[in-house]
């Protein structure tokens, strides 16, 4: 069995750079294209939107990127530690969704499931604007569709194919 030192890497979850206010910006507008998603679907979410190259390949124009399973083929580098990612990032994503629950903008059912209390009142943000929020959020925000998108899948399949260690 692999033991991972996840306090020694580059992601590990009290770093300033990756923090709660990024990972519940994430979560909203991932959750303001989806909807409704489950918290298994939600802890997947940060692994993949702190992640630059991710964001910067989503955002790209020239790509279109229809499942995880050809983002994983296309570009394997992305995902070589995706393991570490997500449990440097676990404790961030429990963080960021019970802060948007307390902030009314989100709802936890009994069943796992993770809904957007959408409605014109309840905003995160008043602006999205790069000058606002600044470049990382904002191209958090613009790949947040995709990042929906991906996470589009069966959660077995979407661990499975991520290589999460459970």
């Amino acid at each position: 069995m692999r033991e991972v030192n996840y306090r020694n890497n580059d992601y590990y979850s009290n770093d300033s750079f990756n923090n709660e206010v990024l990972g519940l910006i994430a979560i909203y507008y991932v959750l303001k294209h989806a909807h409704k998603m489950s918290s298994a679907k939600v802890m997947l979410i940060l692994p993949l939107a702190f992640h630059n190259n991710i964001v910067r390949y989503i955002n790209d124009s020239r790509t279109d990127v229809k499942s995880i399973d050809q983002l994983i083929i296309k570009k394997p580098e992305f995902f070589s530690n995706f393991n570490e990612r997500f449990y440097s990032m676990l404790e961030i994503s429990a963080n960021s969704t019970l802060i948007l629950a307390a902030m009314n903008l989100i709802s936890i059912q009994e069943d796992g499931m993770i809904v957007l209390k959408d409605s014109d009142e309840n905003l995160l943000l008043e602006s999205t604007k790069k000058k606002d929020i600044g470049i990382r959020a904002f191209n958090i925000v613009k790949a947040s569709k995709g990042i929906g998108e991906l996470l589009n899948q069966r959660k077995e399949n979407l661990y499975l194919q991520l290589r999460v260690e459970i």
